[in-house]
C-alpha cells in the first residue's frame, strides 16, 4: 500500500504541472502581454548637461493583438524631454507573439540637467493600450541610466595682478578665478600660489633643490597662507582666490613665473591636480630728471656749449637713453640735435652736450626744448619733454659777475706801437750823432 501511494504522489504533481502549463497557455493565448524594454543608451555613461538617446523595445508576448498602444515620457529628475520632440509616441497596434526580431522600437532624445547626480538615475515611462476585451490596460516603468562626468575639468578663467606691475618693497595682490567645467560638483578645491617653487624641487625628486629655491623668488606672503580652499564649486559656477604679497625691497625689475597648483576630487572621489603659470612684474615706473647742467654761453650773439645731465632718481634701471634738442626763435642747434645717452643705473647719472648759437636780438632766458626717450627695466617705452631755461647777461653785467673776459689785443698792440716808436726814436738820435 505505502508503495502504491508513493508512486501515485510524482504522478500526481506531474499532472498539477501540466495543468498549470495549460492555463497559463490559455491565458498567453487569450490576453496581450507587452513587455517594455531598454535597449541601451547613447552615449553610456551621459554627461550632465548634454543630450542622451534612450532606445526602447515594445514586445508583445501574449496571443492577443494590442491595441492603440501608447508610450509618454514623464519628466522626472534630471531627465527632460528636448524641445520639439513629442512625449507620447503610437502605434495602432502591436500584433500578438512578437519575437526580438519583429518587436516594435521608438528613441527619445533627453536632455540631463547640469545638476544631475551621478551614477544611476531612474527615467520613467508610462504606456497603455486595449486589449482583446477592449479593456484600457496601463503600467509605468523606469530604467536606469548612467550619468558621470567623464572628465571633471576646472578651468583657470583668469589670473590678475593688482597693480598690474608691483614695485620693489610694496604690496600686491594676486586674483586667480577659476570655473567647474564639468557637468557635476567638484569638492576639496584647493589653490596653492607656490612662492618657494616646492613644485619644481619636486618634479625634480630633490630635496636639496627646494632649499636652493627658496628665495629665488622675491615675493612673500602676508595676512593668510599661499593655500586657499573651498569645500565645493557647483557646475558652471567659478570661484575667486587672492593671495596678499609684498615684493623683497632689493627685487630685481623683470617678471617672475609663479607656480599655481589646483588640486580637487569629482564626485567618485578621483583626484585631479592641475599646474600653471602666473606671471608678476616686478618694476616701478621710471624716475628720470633732467637739468641744464652748464654752459659756457654768457651773452647774446655768441656760440658755445650747452650741457645737460640726467639723473635716475627711482630704483629701476633706465635704458636706452635718447635726447633731441629743438630750435626755437631765439637760437639753433650747430651741432647734432640728437644724442644717445644709453643706460642709466639707479641712483646715477649721465650727461649730453650739445653746440648752439644764440641770436643777437634774443632774451635775457633762452628757452631750451629737450624730448627724451628711453626704456623701463622691463621694456616699456617713456617718452619725456622738457624746457629747461638758459640765463644770459648783458656786456656790463657779464663784465661784474665776471663772466666777460677783457681782450688783450688791444694792449699788445698799443705796447707794440711804443716799442716800435722807441726804436725809430732811438734810431734817430744815432743818425744825428
Amino acid at each position: 500500500m505505502k508503495r502504491l501511494i508513493s508512486g501515485l504522489i510524482p504522478l500526481l504533481l506531474a499532472l498539477a504541472l501540466m495543468g498549470q502549463a495549460y492555463a497559463l497557455t490559455n491565458n498567453v493565448a487569450d490576453d496581450a502581454v507587452i513587455v517594455l524594454n531598454m535597449l541601451g543608451q547613447d552615449p553610456d555613461p551621459v554627461e550632465p548637461g548634454q543630450f542622451v538617446d534612450v532606445r526602447l523595445q515594445i514586445q508583445n508576448l501574449g496571443g492577443s493583438l494590442a491595441r492603440d498602444f501608447k508610450i509618454e515620457f514623464i519628466p522626472q529628475g534630471p531627465f527632460t524631454l528636448e524641445e520639439g520632440q513629442d512625449a507620447i509616441k503610437e502605434f495602432p497596434r502591436i500584433n500578438a507573439l512578437q519575437n526580438d526580431q519583429q518587436a516594435q522600437s521608438v528613441k527619445y532624445r533627453i536632455r540631463v540637467a547640469r545638476d544631475a547626480i551621478t551614477g544611476q538615475n531612474k527615467m520613467k515611462f508610462r504606456y497603455s493600450y486595449l486589449d482583446s476585451k477592449d479593456k484600457q490596460i496601463q503600467y509605468t516603468k523606469e530604467f536606469d541610466v548612467e550619468v558621470r562626468a567623464l572628465d571633471a575639468t576646472l578651468g583657470i578663467e583668469s589670473i590678475t595682478v593688482l597693480p598690474s606691475m608691483l614695485e620693489p618693497g610694496k604690496e600686491g595682490t594676486v586674483r586667480i578665478v577659476v570655473k567647474n567645467l564639468a557637468g557635476t560638483s567638484l569638492r576639496q578645491v584647493a589653490a596653492k600660489l607656490d612662492l618657494t617653487l616646492s613644485t619644481v624641487a619636486a618634479s625634480q625628486g630633490s630635496t636639496a633643490n627646494a632649499g636652493s629655491l627658496l628665495d629665488i623668488l622675491p615675493f612673500a606672503n602676508i595676512g593668510s597662507g599661499t593655500e586657499k580652499r573651498v569645500a565645493s564649486i557647483l557646475p558652471g559656477q567659478q570661484t575667486v582666490f587672492e593671495y596678499d604679497l609684498v615684493v623683497y625691497a632689493n627685487a630685481q625689475s623683470r617678471v617672475y613665473k609663479v607656480p599655481v597648483v589646483i588640486t580637487y576630487f569629482d564626485e567618485q572621489g578621483k583626484s585631479y591636480t592641475k599646474i600653471d603659470l602666473v606671471g608678476i612684474v616686478v618694476g616701478s615706473k621710471p624716475d628720470l630728471e633732467v637739468v641744464l647742467d652748464s654752459y659756457d654761453i654768457t651773452m647774446t650773439g655768441q656760440a658755445g656749449r650747452v650741457s645737460f645731465k640726467f639723473i635716475n632718481k627711482g630704483v629701476s634701471d633706465i635704458k636706452f637713453v635718447t635726447v633731441r634738442l629743438g630750435n626755437d626763435a631765439d637760437h639753433k642747434v650747430i651741432s647734432a640735435d640728437s644724442d644717445y645717452v644709453g643706460n642709466i643705473e639707479s641712483d646715477d647719472f649721465q650727461t649730453s652736450d650739445f653746440r648752439i648759437y644764440v641770436e643777437p636780438n634774443a632774451s635775457d632766458k633762452v628757452t631750451l626744448p629737450l624730448e627724451i626717450t628711453y626704456k623701463d627695466s622691463n621694456n616699456n617705452d617713456y617718452n619725456k619733454k622738457v624746457e629747461l631755461l638758459m640765463t644770459l647777461y648783458s656786456k656790463q653785467q657779464a663784465k661784474e659777475l665776471g663772466l666777460s673776459k677783457q681782450s688783450i689785443v688791444p694792449y699788445v698792440i698799443a705796447v707794440i706801437a711804443v716799442l716800435v716808436a722807441i726804436f725809430f726814436i732811438i734810431r734817430s738820435c744815432r743818425r744825428k750823432r
